[in-house]
């Protein structure tokens, strides 16, 4: 084939056209090019021409380059789909950084994509990029002038740089809806928007967990806290009447004990654990931190924040941190301290610990719990307890064998995960029990805050026998304190934390502050 000039011209322009033309593939597709105005559309041409650049800089092979963008964003538009009918969200700036997490832990996502899915676009793409490069000549052997090529890649890149930088300052403002930004805008410009807006936005509210007068306060007894943010947990009774009553007995009692207790809106469905977790540490909605709401450990984490963990730092407890996976997931070795916790207890601390579904089981979690309680501290503990069990998918039934048979009636074969689901909640039954109990026995009784941080996926069961309205369950006990009348409220996530406080009789940033 003859390394034209027109040759490469005409393969460029197609890669081009070829971009626009992929995003109707999209689930929520975005509206035709000439419908979105000249800004999304020019940072739309500024990206593709500024990677191409970049690729053309360092394999000087424009076949190889074209082919590779187009892979890039077919891998971006296979995970949005895969992403949205699981998570209900198209794929997010901030999601990049989970192609190396999906490497590092393909239990975690591919099942959702699909291991064949994902092997066909890898291997496929490797295959393609490692014939190619070998069978197409570098342009640097097509033109003999190798300098004016090189330094017209580098203007290339500048311009395109430029275009963006221009252009990006006119997009449509972005709503934080993100499905609705991205039919708005086409899925890069989307993207590139909501990471210029990371980049710009900070959290203007004050903290509600800024210190005020906390540090004069002094109290007479200062029991041991413990909350829990159970993973993928909400009561599925209500929605899926093939369930027995009696699936979570300990769940009823600790509710029917309880100071408060009733659904939680936590925003996400079914995954982004660490979006509740950030409002309920830190008392701030997705609101108050914008962009930075889809991933705040990216950014804001980052920093020291005043969260419900410092509070009681200044009050004289010492705060743990527990979750039974790898310390470098989401950066939480580093995260942690900056969030207030003195200590942080990962995957290394649970070698021997048994497993349900390939995960530390709760209830080895919930021993582990009940045995540090147990043991004697020369400070109050504050304990905040991230658990991983019933992580799906929900097809390995390996540490399950102990759990009863959930189900009160049959259900449609395709929906036998949420037979394992159920099972998997048994086990998270029997460590909220654990817990309970043990703070139930201490000289000073202490407290348990429990909270979902967000509804399972279930996709075959709900398709099946209907979906949740997307709400999970919180209870606040205190074993201080079981003889009175359940208040059923139903709260935000970030609310939670600083219900705790006052329902269990601890000073509050709201109360200091007033004093």
């Amino acid at each position: 084939m003859d390394y034209s000039t027109e040759f490469f011209l005409a393969l460029i322009s197609l890669g081009l056209i070829t971009s626009f033309l992929m995003e109707g593939w999209l689930q929520s597709r975005p509206l035709l090019f000439w419908q979105r105005g000249w800004a999304c559309n020019t940072v739309h041409i500024g990206l593709y021409f500024f990677g191409l650049g970049v690729l053309l800089l360092l394999i000087q092979r424009v076949t190889v380059a074209v082919l590779l963008l187009f892979l890039v964003q077919l891998i971006i538009v296979a995970v949005s789909n895969t992403k949205e009918k699981t998570l209900r969200e198209p794929f997010l700036h901030c999601d990049f950084e989970y192609f190396r997490d999906a490497i590092r832990h393909p239990r975690l996502y591919l099942p959702f994509f699909g291991y064949a899915k994902a092997a066909i676009l890898v291997l496929g793409g490797i295959s393609i990029f490692t014939l190619l490069l070998y069978v197409r000549r570098p342009v640097t052997e097509v033109y003999a002038s190798w300098g004016i090529l090189v330094s017209a890649e580098l203007l290339l890149i500048m311009l395109s740089a430029l275009a963006i930088g221009i252009a990006g300052k006119h997009l449509p403002l972005m709503t934080l809806e993100p499905l609705k930004d991205m039919q708005r805008c086409g899925l890069l410009s989307f993207l590139y928007g909501y990471r210029t807006l990371e980049k710009s936005t900070r959290i203007q509210d004050k903290a509600p967990f800024e210190r005020s007068r906390c540090d004069s306060i002094s109290l007479n007894q200062k029991p041991d806290l413990v909350t829990i943010q159970a993973e993928s947990f909400f009561d599925p009774r209500p929605v899926f009447s093939c369930l027995r009553n009696d699936l979570l007995p300990h769940w009823d009692r600790l509710c029917s004990e309880s100071i408060s207790n009733g659904p939680l809106d936590t925003g996400p469905w079914g995954a982004n654990t660490v979006r509740p977790e950030f409002e309920f540490l830190t008392g701030l909605s997705s609101a108050q931190i914008g962009v930075h709401q889809f991933q705040p450990y990216r950014t804001l984490g980052l920093q020291p924040l005043p969260t419900i963990a410092t509070w009681f730092k200044s009050l004289g407890y010492r705060t743990i941190a527990i979750h039974p996976y790898e310390k470098c997931f989401y950066n939480r070795d580093k995260i942690y301290p900056n969030l207030g916790f003195d200590e942080f207890i990962d995957i290394s601390h649970f070698k021997d610990a048994a497993l349900a579904g390939g995960y530390v089981s709760d209830v080895a979690l919930g021993e582990f719990v009940a045995d540090m309680l147990a043991q004697p501290c020369s400070q109050p503990r504050y304990i905040h307890v991230v658990t991983m069990e019933n992580h799906g998918p929900y097809d390995i039934t390996s540490g399950l064998e102990k759990t009863q048979d959930p189900l009160s009636s049959e259900i449609p074969e395709q929906s036998s995960e949420l037979d394992v689901y159920a099972r998997h909640l048994q086990n998270t039954d029997a460590l909220l029990e654990l817990v309970a109990n043990s703070l139930s026995a201490q000289d000073s009784p202490g407290a348990l805050c429990v909270f979902g941080d967000h509804v399972p996926i279930l996709t075959h069961a709900y398709e099946a026998l209907g979906y949740p309205d997307g709400h999970t369950n919180y209870l606040i006990w205190n074993a201080a304190d079981k003889k009175h009348t359940a208040h059923e409220k139903a709260l935000s996530v970030e609310h939670l934390a600083q219900t705790f406080l006052t329902a269990v009789g601890m000073p509050s940033p709201s109360e200091s502050a007033s004093d």
